[in-house]
């Protein structure tokens, strides 16, 4: 039997669950959001890396920035887009080679996507890669797969610095502040 890569096992698992998705993890994922709200940004340009059926846009905050959102799952990608987000645009891809040039991302978020990846640090490498300078970076992750110090020498491998961890009891996610040194 040929043994799949994680990342195709995480795709189809999210295009299976596509059609469920919201109704079954808007809360969960609301939680998320409003435990990190404080440092979304209000204008200005926010890549959202895993994007899935895009649920951050409910949040009122969001509500005036550009927004491009990048996940893997063709199906939670047509899900986000029926949904009608004007000003709001959708890439399918792969967030661990992203198909942006260098350098355009102001702001970067990504939520409970590190425990999916086969290669953290090539995901890291590709933030690194996109963000501009004095961008800000907001992660979460998910408490019991994060192993954080791992995460904090990719981090600091490329220039990273956490600010500030946000945890809230109603989370499983560890929300992570991150910006460039």
């Amino acid at each position: 039997m040929v043994k799949l890569c994680k990342k195709l096992i995480v795709k189809e698992d999210y295009d299976r669950s596509a059609r469920h998705y919201d109704r079954r993890y808007s809360k969960i994922q609301g939680v998320k959001f409003n435990m990190v709200s404080n440092y979304l940004p209000e204008s200005g340009l926010l890549f959202d890396l895993g994007s899935g059926t895009a649920l951050i846009l409910k949040c009122k905050k969001l509500r005036r920035l550009r927004y491009i959102g990048i996940d893997i799952s063709p199906e939670m990608t047509k899900i986000a887009l029926k949904k009608h987000h004007f000003y709001k645009n959708f890439i399918i891809g792969d967030v661990e080679h992203l198909p942006l040039r260098d350098g355009p991302a102001e702001n970067i978020c990504s939520f409970t996507v590190l425990q999916n990846l086969e290669e953290q640090a090539c995901f890291i490498k590709e933030v690194r890669r996109i963000i501009a300078a004095n961008g800000v970076v907001i992660l979460s992750a998910l408490k019991k797969s994060l192993n954080l110090e791992r995460v904090k020498a990719i981090l600091d491998e490329n220039h990273f610095k956490i600010d500030k961890i946000v945890e809230t009891p109603s989370s499983e996610d560890m929300g992570l502040i991150i910006f460039s040194i």
